[in-house]
């Protein structure tokens, strides 16, 4: 296996390439919404102004104007000074204008403008003068000039003021352009990233559920105890690899129990058969010293080797009911540490139960970040209300200016102008903003999808719960057959510790009969009471040997549910 990678780690990973792929396409609506506010920016700050100043300059021409006919009618000195500052006035927003106009057309006409309200205003002083000293020739050849160069100004205005229009229809288009390609770029942009978080997630889902449904086939055969099947190491270092390899190394341990108990049983069983064929043959040594016991008076000799070959024999039998003694200790140790084993498995079992709770608690914690993030859409959706209602705002402040404009007349028509692109602009504001809320909607649902993605997986860990929880019971009862294992074990022992002690006393009874044989021949009905007694002896080995035959059969019968 590579480098550990927890499954909280895993998910945290999927989480943040999701985050990340949010912010990255937050991003790119933010830059280019950036983009587009400076090209607005632009737009009021540069060529409405200059559309304003414009207007503002053909209002202080036609004030000029005004006070220069106030002047000839009322031949006030104050409306010749009146008629100077106006035309002056306007000549500075035209040098304005011109200082800040982009369009070299916008430019050029400012330029021509500043030089014709230059020339008028210097003969509008020329009709003043020539009014003032009575010269009517001097002042219609001026008066008639000044009529002439008013039409000029005035059709420079008006192609300064079209060549503004024009300027400005120019970047609406420019602008509106540019909305349109945020609207693309947003709408390819969340398609691919929402198609990336999508099998992304079914890839990890898919893979973790497959791994899982492979644990919990590996566990049911084991709760089964099937231990044939063939289990291959984990390839992911998680915590699911990590059960998986633990349940490896529990299947091999119970394996090499069930071997060592069955091969110990084997053994236990050729004992107790070697056991009963030595019992049988002393039982018929036993009758043959019954039926030879009126020849031991005539012949010491023969009784005394008789007597030695008994035993030898029963020092035999002896010395391999110690030997079984001693195997039956180690099958006790044996079923000990089989017990040990389970109990272990036990213990494993209990913290794939915790490891199961962590996910459980990962999961929710999964949830809750999909909660924030929709509650951070909410929130975002919030800023585009706001901005809707201030486009609203800005629609009904156009409104009440164009009003205004039309009750001002003529000198009010270019402000009318800047009132109605700036009602357009706020509607198209509003539009903008709808087509972002509907962005938003629509990652909401993303999101709430994943969640459901989310709630799937929170229900497959609780189906491996409810698995390891069978699974625990199976090991209990495991643990309770090796439980009985054991009893039977100790029972045996304890038959074969009997056995030696019976033994052990019967070669102490045959050298009494050795001894008696030496000291004379002729207590016969001794050494007859003596084998008698021998014969019952041997009775009782013999059935402790069937039941330790018993015993070993069924160890058989237990190991024999376990499939290896």
């Amino acid at each position: 296996m590579g480098k550990r990678t927890p499954i909280g780690v895993q998910l945290g990973g999927l989480l943040g390439s999701v985050i990340a792929l949010m912010v990255l396409l937050l991003g790119i609506v933010l830059y280019e919404f950036d983009t587009t506010s400076g090209a607005y920016q632009h737009l009021l700050s540069v060529t409405v102004d200059n559309s304003i100043t414009l207007l503002r300059a053909e209002d202080d021409f036609h004030q000029g104007l005004s006070e220069l006919r106030s002047y000839v009618v009322t031949r006030d000195s104050a409306a010749a000074s009146r008629t100077e500052e106006a035309l002056k006035k306007a000549e500075e927003q035209i040098t304005r204008f011109s200082e800040n106009a982009v369009n070299p057309d916008s430019k050029q006409l400012g330029q021509q403008l500043r030089t014709g309200i230059h020339e008028y205003n210097e003969h509008s002083k020329r009709v003043i003068a020539a009014h003032q000293s009575g010269d009517s020739n001097a002042y219609e050849a001026a008066r008639s000039e000044l009529y002439k160069r008013t039409e000029d100004v005035n059709n420079l205005f008006e192609k300064a003021a079209d060549v503004q229009k024009q300027v400005r229809t120019s970047q609406m288009e420019d602008l509106n352009d540019n909305a349109h390609h945020i609207f693309i770029i947003a709408l390819v942009a969340s398609l691919v990233g929402i198609a990336a978080i999508i099998a992304c997630a079914t890839w990890y889902a898919r893979r973790l559920a497959s791994r899982l449904i492979k644990l919990r086939g590996e566990v049911g055969k084991l709760g089964k105890l099937d231990l044939s099947f063939a289990a291959a190491r984990a390839t992911w270092n998680d915590e699911i690899g990590d059960m998986a390899n633990e349940l490896i190394e529990m299947k091999d341990a119970l394996h090499e129990i069930v071997r060592s108990i069955q091969s110990e049983a084997d053994g236990l069983s050729r004992a107790s058969d070697a056991l009963s064929n030595s019992v049988q043959s002393q039982m018929q040594v036993s009758e043959s010293i019954a039926h030879t016991i009126t020849d031991v008076a005539a012949d010491a000799t023969r009784n005394n080797d008789s007597i030695g070959e008994i035993s030898t024999a029963i020092e035999q039998v002896s010395a391999r009911t110690q030997e079984m003694s001693a195997s039956g200790t180690y099958v006790t140790q044996t079923a000990d540490d089989a017990v040990a084993d389970a109990k272990g498995g036990m213990k494993y079992i209990r913290e794939l139960v915790q490891q199961n709770e962590t996910v459980g608690v990962s999961m929710t914690e999964i949830s809750r970040v999909s909660e924030q993030l929709v509650t951070g859409s909410d929130a975002i959706k919030n800023v585009v209300t706001t901005i809707r209602e201030i486009a609203g705002q800005t629609n009904l402040l156009a409104l009440n200016a164009a009003i205004e404009a039309a009750r001002a007349g003529e000198a009010g028509r270019g402000f009318a102008v800047v009132a109605e692109e700036v009602r357009k602009l706020a509607e198209e504001s509003s539009s903008a903003t709808n087509e972002i809320e509907q962005t938003i909607g629509r990652m909401i649902e993303s999101i709430q999808v994943a969640a459901g993605a989310i709630a799937n997986a929170e229900e497959k860990v609780d189906a491996s719960k409810e698995v390891t929880v069978e699974t625990e019971k199976s090991f209990n009862s495991i643990q309770k057959r090796l439980d009985d294992v054991r009893a039977n074990i100790a029972q045996i022992s304890k038959a074969v510790d009997e056995t030696a002690s019976d033994m052990q006393a019967v070669v102490g009874n045959v050298q009494s009969i050795g001894a008696v044989a030496e000291k004379t021949g002729a207590n016969a009905e001794s050494v007859a009471a003596a084998s008698e007694e021998q014969s019952a002896s041997l009775h009782d080995v013999s059935d402790s040997a069937e039941a330790l035959a018993e015993t070993a059969s069924k160890l058989n019968d237990i190991t024999s549910k376990f499939r290896l």
